[in-house]
């Protein structure tokens, strides 16, 4: 006569003990799982940031290297360049072709936080700086912990701070820009500025003409 063993299940103890274990991977795999979403978002944050830098500063480099040569008159629309700030006449973006060459105010300023932002303010060069409508402002870097302009004579002068001459346009312009916690500076914005227009003339802004003394 066969003897049969009694069917042995799993005790209490060694079911609370899967219980436990299984809780264990799924909280490993519930962190591991958050920190890949986490570095996922703060990759997707960094690269949005990264394109956004890379706009702003593509779009100062337009507006700088459109810089027209100031007429051969004195009219407020000459060139003048600090640390914190350039103003200038320029041919505007291509979106705003339509108001034909623009007074640009480019300038370093706070963003309303403790940091420091690229600002681009544009008029149409036929409004007196104390117009009915203010000018627009628009953000193009924010995020900066410091910047600066800086202005050169030629390619082989030394940059300094200021341009004093509003009858003249630098020949090369430079911006310095160092982010928000980030140890070193980013690679500068220069831009080479031009002088002269075909002819050797004087470009007049308000009519768009060239002007040779006095004579078109």
């Amino acid at each position: 006569m066969t003897t049969r063993l009694p069917a042995r299940g799993f005790t209490l103890l060694e079911l609370l003990v899967a219980m436990a274990v299984s809780a264990l991977l799924l909280a490993l795999l519930s962190q591991t799982l958050g920190a890949v979403q986490e570095a996922a978002r703060r990759a997707t944050r960094e690269n949005a940031s990264a394109d956004q830098l890379q706009r702003g500063r593509d779009m100062i480099a337009a507006l700088l290297s459109t810089t027209l040569p100031p007429p051969g008159r004195d009219d407020g629309n000459g060139f003048a360049g600090r640390p914190d700030g350039a103003e200038f006449t320029a041919l505007p973006p291509e979106a705003l072709s339509r108001l034909g060459p623009v007074r640009v105010n480019l300038l370093i300023a706070p963003t309303g936080t403790s940091e420091l932002g690229v600002f681009a303010e544009m008029r149409p060069t036929g409004q007196t700086a104390i117009g009915t409508a203010a000018p627009h402002r628009q953000l193009l870097i924010g995020g900066l912990q410091a910047a600066q302009l800086a202005y050169a004579e030629d390619a082989a002068a030394s940059m300094r701070d200021t341009w004093l001459d509003p009858g003249r346009v630098p020949a090369l312009i430079r911006l310095r820009l160092h982010l928000v916690d980030e140890v070193a500076e980013r690679q500068p914005v220069t831009v080479a500025v031009r002088r002269h227009v075909a002819g050797g003339c004087r470009f007049d802004p308000i009519s768009l003409t060239c002007r040779v003394g006095d004579g078109h």
